[in-house]
């Protein structure tokens, strides 16, 4: 089995990966064939020397292709195993077929985390009358790999982001493009094919599935700092300092916002005493609005109170 990392980088100690990729060689029938996995190695010390030498294989060397780097537990890689897809649908496994015969073969795709594992099998779905393996079929990663747009093998486009969360559900539109900077097109209505008549229409989402833009545009184009947009014949440009979308560094900041706020909710329920006639826990501010209005505020009169 060998370890694949950068040649700029030199060694395993000097990588900022958490995870790093893993090579081995199968034999399938007359051929030799690498399959790819991902593994987590141990400390280092300021020398660069291993203080730990044990490795751990998050991901078993079975697929063929791994795309994207994990940096940061949140990140998200793409698995491509390949396959060949028969005329009825169906995915039929590479170390069944390989042969001399020249053959056509797809990829099918699994999503990755650090933090949760391979978890691209929890949004499948089932299908009426669908001929086939439903399976992810085509995906674009975004350079921070926090967001992933993918085409599913009924031909849908969608989109997931780094919390899991399927912020455009398959079929929305006809076409996700690649996030960048937390914005990406999308394409509503027909293919154009150069047809005036065609109903194709551009808008633009941000990394939590919100319209930006509305698909209204016949064309839409992202450049540097500003968005170039086309419609009735007229074009405009926008600045994206004017427009309001979400990032990943403002929907992370808010996400740890509001989980601090509920640690100390539930910090302060936890501690509370068993009296509490002045309220500063208030949490049971009705009742006591209620028997401040019965008496008139008298605090002094309160302590008959049940």
């Amino acid at each position: 089995m060998k370890v694949l990392i950068e040649t700029t980088i030199g060694s395993i100690s000097k990588s900022k990966a958490l995870l790093l990729p893993i090579c081995e060689t199968v034999k399938m029938g007359k051929f030799l064939v690498p399959k790819y996995g991902l593994a987590s190695f141990g400390n280092f010390d300021y020398s660069g020397a291993f203080k730990d030498t044990e490795y751990r294989i998050e991901i078993q060397p079975i697929y063929d292709i791994i795309i994207g780097d994990v940096l940061e537990k949140d990140d998200i890689v793409v698995l491509g195993t390949l396959f060949e897809k028969a005329q009825n649908g169906t995915f039929y496994g590479l170390s069944s077929i390989i042969s001399d015969t020249p053959k056509c073969y797809k990829f099918k795709y699994d999503l990755f985390q650090y933090s949760s594992g391979v978890f691209s099998r929890e949004l499948r779905r089932q299908y009426e009358g669908f001929i086939g393996e439903y399976c992810i079929t085509d995906f674009s990663l975004s350079s921070d790999r926090k967001v992933v747009s993918i085409m599913t093998s009924d031909g849908c486009w969608g989109a997931i982001n780094w919390k899991r969360d399927v912020i455009v559900p398959q079929g929305k539109y006809s076409w996700v493009d690649v996030f960048k900077n937390g914005l990406a097109r999308v394409k509503a209505g027909k293919e154009t094919n150069g047809l005036k008549s065609a109903d194709t229409r551009w808008g633009l989402i941000d990394i939590e599935g919100k319209e930006i833009l509305q698909p209204i545009y016949t064309d839409l184009q992202i450049m540097d700092n500003k968005v170039y947009v086309e419609k009735n014949g007229k074009s405009n440009i926008i600045l994206l300092r004017d427009l309001k979308y979400a990032t990943y560094g403002s929907v992370k900041k808010r996400d740890e916002e509001l989980l601090e706020l509920k640690k100390k909710e539930r910090s302060m329920f936890r501690n509370k005493p068993d009296f509490d006639p002045m309220g500063h826990y208030d949490y049971n501010k009705v009742a006591r609005e209620q028997i401040d209005d019965a008496y008139d505020g008298q605090l002094d009169t309160h302590w008959n109170t049940d």
